[in-house]
């Protein structure tokens, strides 16, 4: 690291302390502030509640006030001829267990008249209408029925005591009142996250800190800083069905950071390009600054390939890796759809393994691979240390990276590092950081990417001109040169502020 550079961590308190593994990865040890200021890590917001259930009668057609006091409800009046309903709010019961809204809970009716007195249990049979059965019985569903069977007995006036139980809070209605209150709510929020970010940026300022770097789960602007942030990609804007409603509301927050930051280091040209067009930013806003790979991936012996792959039932060049999250994005159905078909049309055919963490929608590859009868020869691996990922491509026929769409595509740099030939994707930033030394495919034909995974599983001429070509690729991504790129660039904004 430059010596007239020096940079500190910025680490949400909710989150704990940095894991040492991750601090000894670093070639240096640097201060860390804890802040809790990450909307990321801010709980769900919750819709306005209130403890009354505002209990209504509704009695022969029209609603009548009702007396009520410390959880009883008193109505005098004409016995009724048509319908008695209690009227609540309802709400689940966070406390409950099978998710059913619940109003009140009727301990004890008691009906009273000049001829009788009548009681009857909330957990009487004839209670059906509008209260909850099983376990949840005497509970209304907020409009519970008393059977007019129950005044059987009574005339004239009667009056009719309710012994009940509310839950400790009930959702408010939509409407203007509820809508102001969350209203009221996010902006008493937004004053207090306020206050943190400008204690955060004081603190920096004393240790200091001349510019601040944002990045996806820490969308932040510093007042009177310079403000910088990484861009990784606009996949949420570009295909935000594969993002679920709080990683969508999350990118928004990054993108208010774009909007306001003096510079944004994209990670690819493609990211560059995405954000210029589709995050309304300048182009002198946004600079490539590339990526590269973890120091601790690259290629490894034959003998400690073995030590890895034999374990889990491999041969060396007896695979095809598929290293990537398992979510819908990255495409892995498709590839096994492919997949089988190919292992339908070819003798001999190569395993494949994949090696990622399961994500969102993992079960849906998981039960295509056990529906095809795949699980002898399409491994799921995940928890894999950088070394055992490094033996992995090591000892792989070639890597396979069909997603859908990237920022970047890191795979196909650390297969290229690790001396094995890549089959990807046609599009985005595969392509780029492919650069010509990879078999390109459309990750949305089926049938085109099982031609693919045959013919790289056959030719060994084109794998071997493949991996020629990536080892002069690989010169083209450093940490060492996207760190160049980001402090001279940190260092002329430093010097125009």
């Amino acid at each position: 690291m430059d010596p007239a550079f020096d940079a500190l961590l910025v680490c949400d308190s909710r989150l704990g302390t940095v894991r040492a593994e991750a601090m000894a990865g670093l070639t240096w040890t640097p201060e860390v502030i804890y802040a809790p200021v990450s909307q990321s890590y801010d709980p769900p917001e919750p819709w306005p509640t209130v403890r009354d259930p505002e209990v209504r009668l509704f009695i022969d057609g029209a609603i009548v006030a009702a007396e009520i006091d410390e959880a009883v409800i008193t109505y005098r009046g004409p016995t009724p001829e048509r319908a008695f309903v209690v009227l609540s709010r309802a709400a689940v019961d966070p406390a409950g267990t099978d998710g059913r809204k619940r109003g009140i809970r009727l301990k004890t009716v008691t009906i009273e008249s000049a001829t009788r007195t009548s009681r009857v249990a909330g957990t009487d049979r004839r209670l059906q209408s509008g209260f909850l059965s099983g376990a949840g019985r005497g509970w209304t569903d907020g409009a519970g029925f008393i059977p007019l069977e129950v005044f059987a007995g009574h005339t004239g006036d009667v009056t009719l005591t309710i012994v009940y139980e509310a839950l400790s809070g009930y959702a408010l209605d939509p409407g203007p009142g509820a809508n102001m209150l969350v209203h009221l709510r996010r902006l008493r929020l937004s004053a207090e996250r306020h206050a943190l970010v400008s204690d955060l940026a004081l603190r920096l300022k004393e240790a200091g800190c001349h510019a601040y770097m944002a990045n996806h789960f820490t969308p932040l602007i510093m007042p009177e800083m310079v403000n910088v942030a990484w861009g990784y990609d606009m996949i949420p804007v570009l295909f935000p069905h594969y993002f679920n409603p709080d990683a969508r509301i999350n990118f928004q927050n990054n993108i208010k950071v774009f909007s306001a930051a003096d510079r944004i280091y994209a990670i690819s040209d493609c990211t560059r390009a995405d954000m210029i067009e589709h995050g309304k930013l300048e182009p002198d806003q946004v600079i490539s600054s590339g990526i590269s790979v973890s120091p601790g991936i690259s290629a490894r012996s034959s003998a400690e390939v073995d030590e890895v792959i034999v374990p889990l039932g491999l041969r060396r060049k007896g695979y095809i890796i598929a290293v990537a999250t398992v979510e819908p994005r990255k495409n892995h159905l498709r590839l096994l759809r492919a997949y089988r078909q190919m292992r339908s049309q070819m003798a001999d055919c190569p395993d494949l393994v994949i090696v990622g963490k399961m994500g969102w929608g993992f079960d849906r590859v998981l039960s295509y691979r056990h529906e095809n009868g795949m699980e002898d020869c399409v491994k799921v691996l995940s928890d894999r240390t950088e070394h055992e990922l490094s033996c992995l491509y090591s000892g792989a026929l070639f890597s396979a990276y069909v997603s859908v769409y990237e920022g970047f595509g890191l795979p196909i740099l650390e297969s290229m590092v690790c001396g094995c030939p890549v089959l990807t994707s046609d599009r985005s930033s595969m392509v780029e950081v492919a650069g010509g030394a990879a078999r390109l495919v459309d990750p949305y034909d089926v049938q085109s990417i099982a031609l693919a995974l045959q013919e790289m599983s056959q030719n060994a001429e084109l794998r071997g001109d493949l991996i020629a070509l990536s080892r002069a690729r690989t010169h083209s991504y450093s940490w060492q040169r996207s760190a160049g790129i980001i402090v001279d660039d940190l260092r002329m904004l430093a010097d125009q502020s």
